[in-house]
């Protein structure tokens, strides 16, 4: 009797597989996992196929609608689609120039000439307005707080108005008088002893129908010595200027006249008024605050420093 150690045993896995026999796997087993791959990958390449049948129909609608739009938004003549038009062909442009033309300067307008004729003075007929008239003494006085000294205040309707005689003026020691002048809308006239209808008619009506009528007395001071406001007046025509002292009992709150003064003569010329400069162009001067005789500092006037101010008189052909 063996040992049991001696005892001889089959090989492991003899009681599955015999010996005679090599192990191979089942073939249907394996073929079964692939032929199962197959058709999976068959689904899934039809269901590709689907997705990109889908997408290019998608394209194609899309394309169409973009088409419509486009057509639709084009311009219409007549009710029809406007057809396109083609490009002009570009037109040849000049050269620019490299270098820049140079800028031209700028120059002072040239002083207006003097008018041929005598300009006529505007007037406006009378109406149913007022008149507002007011003769002032042009001097301080002091009853009124040192104001300009009023001789005479009315206010007549235009209806009723006939020739006024100006009242007498006060004199004042050292100034002569040289006579009334009217404010006639900013043109200056000497009058006479008398207001007439045609001088009132000088002075335009405001927007309530009511002229103010007034009028100054113009001076000039005779007491000797230096002028305190000189004034020269040039006959601008070979003979002297005259000079005067321009100052009035208001002193520099007055205002001179030019018209007040002598005017010159000349055989074969008519005066035609003072201007600023020989050659009379722009406007004549007709009125000058007194103060525009001193000369302005940074915070006032020098009032010890008169400036002369010299006018020319203007002539023309008589006719």
């Amino acid at each position: 009797m063996k040992d049991r150690h001696e005892r001889e045993y089959p090989p492991a896995g003899a009681e599955f597989f015999p010996p005679s026999e090599e192990f191979s796997p089942p073939a249907a087993e394996v073929a079964a996992p692939a032929a199962e791959f197959s058709s999976l990958a068959a689904e899934r390449q039809d269901e590709t196929a689907k997705r990109k049948r889908l997408l290019r129909k998608k394209m194609l609608y899309l394309v169409a609608a973009f088409a419509v739009a486009a057509t639709l938004a084009l311009p219409r003549v007549a009710g029809n689609v406007k057809p396109p038009q083609d490009e002009p062909a570009p037109t040849e442009t000049q050269p620019v120039p490299t270098e820049t033309e140079p800028v031209p300067t700028q120059t002072e307008p040239a002083p207006t000439e003097p008018p041929e004729t005598q300009p006529t003075s505007p007037t406006y007929p009378l109406g149913d307005g007022s008149l507002e008239i007011t003769v002032y003494n042009s001097s301080p006085n002091p009853e009124d707080n040192w104001n300009d000294h009023v001789l005479y205040q009315a206010t007549v309707p235009e209806a009723e108005f006939t020739d006024l005689t100006l009242p007498a003026y006060i004199p004042h020691e050292n100034y002569n008088f040289l006579g009334f002048v009217l404010n006639g809308s900013g043109n200056y006239y000497l009058l006479a002893d008398t207001l007439r209808t045609e001088d009132v008619q000088l002075v335009a009506p405001d927007e309530n129908g009511v002229r103010h009528v007034n009028i100054h007395a113009a001076w000039e001071y005779a007491g000797g010595g230096d002028p305190w406001i000189p004034l020269i007046l040039d006959p601008n025509d070979g003979d002297p200027a005259e000079e005067y002292d321009a100052t009035s009992p208001l002193a520099s709150g007055g205002t001179v006249w030019p018209c007040a003064f002598p005017a010159p003569a000349r055989d074969g010329y008519v005066f035609a008024g003072w201007y600023e400069t020989p050659e009379c162009t722009g406007e004549p001067v007709q009125m000058i605050p007194a103060h525009d005789f001193f000369p302005e500092t940074e915070n006032d006037r020098d009032w010890s420093n008169p400036i002369p101010l010299t006018l020319y008189a203007r002539w023309l052909p008589e006719t």
